[in-house]
C-alpha cells in the first residue's frame, strides 16, 4: 500500500512534465489533456472489487479506458496485459515502467488503436500485433492528431511499429526504441508529423513515408535496417542529424523540396535510389 501511495504521487508529478513537455517541445494543444482523475490498472488483481481506485484497481487496461474522460489518466502497474486497446479519447495512458508493463496484442489486431486526439502513451512495451502479408496491423495504430507517443518499446510487429494515418497529424513519436519489427514507422497521407529521438534496431525497415507533407525526422538512430528511409511521393520534409549505421541505402521515389542536413551514414554495404 505504500509502495502503490508514494506511486500515485510520482505519478502526477510525471503527468504534470508530461503536459508541460508537450507545450513546450511541440505543437500539441493541452487544454484538453489536463490532469482531473486517475484510474489505476494491475494484473495482479484478479479476484475484485474493481472499481479504479489505487486500492481496487482495474484488472484490464481497456476498462480503465471505457471509464475515463477526456482529461483522465490511466495508470497501469507492471505485468503482461494480453488485450487490444482501443483509444478514442483524450486520456494519458501511462505505464509504471517501460520494461515490465507489457502489453501484448496475441497477434489478434492492432495493440493500440488510437482514434482519439491529445492522447499521450508512454511507459510501455508494446508487442506482436497481427501478422500477415497484407494487413496495416501495427503496435500503435494512429488515426487522431495531436498525441504524443514518448518512452515506449515497441517490438516484435509483424507489420509495422507504428502506423500512422492522419491528414493534419501533429502527432509527436519520440524517445521510443523499436526492436525487431518488420517496418518500425509508416505515415500515410499524413502532414506536420514530429519523429525525433528514437532507436531502431533489428528491423527490416526503419522509416517510411508515403503521400507525406511536412515531417519532422530528426536525432533519430537506426541501425542494420535493409531499407532504413523511404520516401514516396514526400514533399517539404526536414531529415537532419540522424544517424544510419550497417543499413541499406536511402530510397527517395518521386519526392521533392525535402531538405536533408547533417545526417551521419556509416558502414552502409547497399546504394539507395532516387527516382523523380
Amino acid at each position: 500500500m505504500l509502495r502503490k501511495s508514494l506511486l500515485r504521487k510520482e505519478f502526477g508529478f510525471i503527468v504534470l512534465i508530461i503536459i508541460l513537455c508537450c507545450s513546450s517541445a511541440s505543437s500539441i494543444s493541452t487544454t484538453s489533456i489536463s490532469y482531473q482523475n486517475t484510474f489505476y490498472v494491475d494484473d495482479d488483481n484478479i479476484d475484485g472489487p474493481w472499481d479504479g481506485t489505487i486500492e481496487h484497481p482495474f484488472q484490464y487496461i481497456q476498462d480503465a479506458i471505457d471509464v475515463a474522460s477526456d482529461g483522465d489518466a490511466v495508470f497501469v502497474y507492471s505485468g503482461i496485459y494480453y488485450e487490444q486497446l482501443q483509444v478514442d479519447k483524450s486520456i494519458i495512458l501511462q505505464g509504471e515502467d517501460k520494461n515490465t508493463t507489457i502489453i501484448d496484442g496475441e497477434k489478434i489486431n492492432d495493440v493500440i488503436h488510437l482514434t482519439g486526439n491529445n492522447t499521450v502513451i508512454k511507459g510501455f512495451t508494446i508487442q506482436y500485433a497481427r501478422d500477415g502479408l497484407f494487413s496495416d496491423d501495427a503496435g500503435i495504430d494512429i488515426r487522431g492528431n495531436n498525441n504524443l507517443i514518448t518512452d515506449n518499446i515497441i517490438k516484435n510487429n509483424f507489420n509495422f511499429g507504428i502506423y500512422i494515418q492522419s491528414l493534419d497529424s501533429y502527432n509527436v513519436i519520440e524517445n521510443n526504441i523499436f526492436d525487431t519489427n518488420h517496418m518500425c514507422l509508416k505515415l500515410l497521407f499524413t502532414s506536420q508529423t514530429v519523429v525525433v529521438n528514437n532507436t531502431f534496431v533489428n528491423n527490416y525497415g526503419g522509416i517510411k513515408l508515403e503521400y507525406a507533407v511536412s515531417v519532422t525526422l530528426n536525432q533519430n538512430s537506426i541501425f542494420d535496417a535493409t531499407y532504413p528511409l523511404i520516401f514516396d511521393d514526400v514533399y517539404s520534409c526536414n531529415v537532419s542529424s540522424n544517424y544510419f549505421f550497417n543499413c541499406g541505402g536511402l530510397n527517395l521515389y518521386s519526392s521533392c523540396s525535402n531538405v536533408f542536413s547533417e545526417n551521419h551514414i556509416q558502414n552502409n554495404e547497399k546504394s539507395g535510389k532516387v527516382y523523380s
